[in-house]
């Protein structure tokens, strides 16, 4: 356990690793190891097929020039055994291959993060995946151009969240074809993707607690918005789903009647585009449930019939702040 634990972090002068033979790993053992190494230009082969749990943890952050990353043959992976390992090396052009079908807890946390010269993700065949599995996984990854393709119907709690986040090369979303959700599982995929120009398909009739929180917070070239056919609510689900997507004209049918705390709060915030809202037919609303749908939609000129004869705290506060084309 953590045998070569940052045995060379912080070595800028660094340029050749040394050889590391080991097919079986251990907890911690190559954590932090090359950590900003900042003239490291390549690195060592990884043979092993056994994994442990943070194995390469950190292994390679900020090693800024590196160009190419090793081949990591394993199939098998354990909690956060890749997490941060190539984060911020921003001369990074390529990618491992990435065989594994069964992820584990937070495998790909932060993997390449802020690796800003990647242009293209590896392949991701995984059908079965695990808690925060690919959280943050191409963070920052400015020049990626192509989302991989995403094939699991069975997701699991923060599985994407965050996965994309500033991707502002991304032009287009992978299909996302499950259709039972979990926890936070798109929370702000997608956030701050500027040029993403077209969302995938969302096919889930029943939503989990914040299950869409900000996916497409900041798409502002985003014109048109994914069908959402649920009818079955939770807790912010859709909180700030669409918040700052300021080239949306037209808002999704909201079918759901049964609303929960926070489900639509900030959903369509600064979409200034949009000049007519959605109908919202539900008569019982929950706490916060409007709270601030619709604030500084500044080119919306109709808004919806709210028929609700059954109100909670706060549920219309700030809905149309900030919507000056509804004045008069």
């Amino acid at each position: 356990m953590e045998c070569y634990y940052g045995m060379f972090i912080g070595c800028t002068s660094l340029i050749s690793p040394p050889q590391l033979p080991a097919t079986t790993l251990a907890e911690r053992c190559y954590s932090y190891m090359f950590n900003e190494c900042t003239g490291l230009t390549q690195a060592p082969k990884l043979p092993a097929t056994t994994l442990a749990e943070f194995c390469y943890y950190h292994m390679f952050k900020k090693c800024t020039s590196l160009t190419q990353a090793p081949e990591l043959p394993a199939t098998k992976l354990e909690n956060c055994c890749y997490e941060l390992m190539f984060a911020w090396c921003n001369h990074l052009v390529q990618a491992p291959r990435l065989p594994a079908t069964i992820l584990a807890n937070r495998c790909y946390s932060g993997m390449f993060q802020s690796c800003t010269n990647l242009t293209q993700a590896p392949q991701l065949n995984a059908m079965t995946l695990d808690c925060f599995c690919c959280e943050y996984m191409f963070d920052g990854c400015s020049n990626l151009t192509q989302a991989p393709e995403l094939p699991a119907t069975t997701l699991a709690q923060g599985c994407y969240y965050c996965m994309f986040r500033k991707c502002t090369s991304l032009t287009q979303a992978p299909e996302l074809p499950a259709t039972k959700l979990e926890r936070g599982c798109y929370q702000s995929m997608f956030h701050n993707c500027t040029m993403l120009t077209q969302a995938p398909e969302l096919l889930a009739t029943k939503m989990a607690k914040e299950c869409y929180y900000g996916m497409f917070d900041g798409c502002s070239s985003l014109k048109q918005a994914p069908q959402l056919p649920a009818t079955k609510l939770a807790d912010k689900c859709y909180r700030e789903m669409f918040r700052r997507c300021s080239g949306l004209t037209h808002a999704p049918a909201l079918p759901a009647k049964k609303l929960y705390t926070q489900c639509y709060a900030w959903m369509f915030q600064e979409c200034v585009s949009l000049t007519q809202a959605p109908e919202l037919p539900a008569t019982t609303l929950a706490v916060e449930c409007y709270w601030g749908m619709f604030r500084e939609c500044t080119g919306l000129v109709q808004i919806p019939t709210l028929p609700a004869t059954t109100l909670a705290m706060d549920c219309y506060k700030e809905m149309f702040e900030g919507c000056t084309a509804l004045d008069g």
